[in-house]
């Protein structure tokens, strides 16, 4: 074949991405080796799919032969003088088709300056090593959770499929929502439906979907985080029954841990400021925990940098006595971990992988980081902006007040990690409340105002991005806490 540029590589390496990337971005062909298929822009996807399906179910030793075989190709064209590339940025676009395989042989390829060999990653290497070892093979099982199936069909059948899935959203395949569960409430946390905004999104603007994290037991996302401390924290043998769990908390993460820690059987004591609803305060006494409140430093729905600070000084004092155990959200070793491998394949799956840019405030910045890991481990160049308070920027720089999005912190949290972030941006309280009452009022969603700040953040993601862009947010928690202040009353 003339005029085709071959990327090569062992499994792993990333030549369908790197093959899906150029014919996307320049409108070039596109031919799969391994399955042996022609395709066109999107049809490139859904083609090395069903390769990697194929990978996926060879048995370990027969995919240790098949990377054996395309190591050896690699070999045999870099003796011919082809390239050995790791980087897109390097490849040559100057082909009418894309042509990538495992095993290209030299006869196959022909000119060999018109072949690029990518490098296996580590992540690769050390898979093939478990191989040898006779043990399960990790990297096909994460090829298989971050891909799929492309069907036997039409592509214009399969393209109707496809995005008739895509209106749906459902929740994910691999941990499905069932309507009844005999393990208790605590079987219901995660697993949350994704909508995409219909009305307040321009249309020449990319998509947003936003994650229903209200749907979750209490009402919020951060169930998710009480009900990972506290397993981590079993698994670890830090806490025993009669043990009295200590948090601060001004967000959702103390009825969270609440439920919990009632579903299980501790005693649970939240530390929390007057600056924060009353909604919240009656939702944690009514789940059984104990409540020390601590003055606010202005009034209430005005949070500061300093209430935060008050509130984990005041919980650490607290979690020296005897019998106590400090979760400490912000320096908590199991939260990333848990949001990265639940919260963050969530996004993905039911993106079918088609996520491109990914925007949520900053509060422990736990849940962004493992989102972060999550996508950028999948797909590099997703792009991920995290949002903080104008009222209190210390992240950018800005000033250092009160704000109103509660959950928030305006501080720099210990989970904070900036090489996981592509852009921080502010958002200012006028612009969250107005949004937060839209979404209400337009779409249908009812939720509190770091939902509606992050529904601003994602408005301005999604003018940036073409019409084909994906952006994801999430709706952190329900508006029935906020009854008593803006937007609501």
């Amino acid at each position: 074949m003339s005029n085709v540029l071959w990327i090569g590589g062992p499994p792993g390496s990333g030549k369908t991405t790197v093959a899906t990337r150029l014919v996307r971005r320049h409108g070039l062909r596109w031919y799969n080796a391994d399955a042996r298929t022609w395709a066109h822009r999107d049809r490139a996807l859904a083609a090395g799919n069903e390769a990697a399906h194929r990978w996926e179910k060879l048995a370990p030793a027969e995919r240790h032969a098949a990377n054996d075989e395309a190591l050896l190709a690699m070999s045999l064209h870099r003796e011919r003088g082809a390239m050995v590339a790791d980087d897109v940025a390097r490849l040559p676009v100057s082909p009418l088709t894309v042509a990538e395989g495992s095993c290209l042989s030299p006869a196959l390829v022909g000119d060999p300056a018109r072949a690029v060999w990518l490098l296996p990653t580590p992540a690769a290497q050390e898979a093939w090593l478990t191989a040898r070892d006779g043990q399960a093979n990790r990297l096909y099982r994460l090829l298989a959770s971050a891909s799929r199936t492309a069907p036997r069909m039409s592509y214009s059948a399969w393209a109707r499929q496809r995005q008739a899935r895509r209106s749906r959203r459902v929740t994910p395949s691999w941990h499905s929502r069932r309507a009844m569960s005999n393990e208790g409430i605590l079987a219901t946390i995660g697993n949350t439906p994704m909508v995409k905004l219909r009305r307040i999104v321009p249309r020449s603007s990319a998509e947003i979907w936003v994650k229903l994290e209200y749907r979750n037991p209490t009402g919020s996302m951060k169930d998710r985080m009480g009900l990972s401390m506290i397993e981590g924290a079993e698994r670890d043998g830090l806490i025993e029954p009669g043990t009295t769990v200590v948090e601060y908390t001004g967000g959702s993460t103390g009825p969270a841990l609440a439920l919990v820690c009632s579903a299980k059987g501790y005693r649970a004591l939240i530390v929390i400021s007057e600056c924060f609803s009353e909604e919240r305060m009656q939702l944690m006494r009514a789940l059984g925990a104990e409540l020390e409140v601590i003055p606010a430093v202005e009034e209430r729905g005005r949070v500061t940098a300093q209430d935060i600070r008050n509130m984990v000084d005041r919980a650490a004092e607290l979690a020296r006595e005897p019998g106590t155990y400090a979760t400490d959200q912000f320096n908590n070793p199991y939260v990333i971990p848990d949001h990265r491998e639940k919260l963050g394949r969530e996004i993905w799956e039911q993106t079918d992988g088609e996520v491109t840019a990914f925007c949520h405030g900053i509060g422990t910045a736990g849940s962004l980081m493992g989102i972060s890991e999550a996508l950028k481990s999948r797909t590099p160049d997703v792009r991920i902006v995290a949002l903080e308070p104008a009222g209190s920027a210390a992240i950018s720089g800005g000033p250092s007040g009160s704000f109103a999005m509660q959950g928030w912190t305006g501080v720099v949290p210990p989970h904070w990690d900036a090489d996981r972030v592509d852009d921080v941006w502010t958002i200012e309280d006028a612009e969250a409340t107005a949004m937060t009452l839209r979404l209400a009022r337009e779409e249908g969603i009812f939720a509190g105002i770091s939902t509606g700040a992050n529904v601003v953040g994602a408005l301005r993601l999604a003018e940036e991005l073409s019409a084909r862009s994906v952006v994801v947010t999430l709706a952190v928690d329900s508006g029935f806490k906020y009854m008593g202040g803006p937007p609501y009353a």
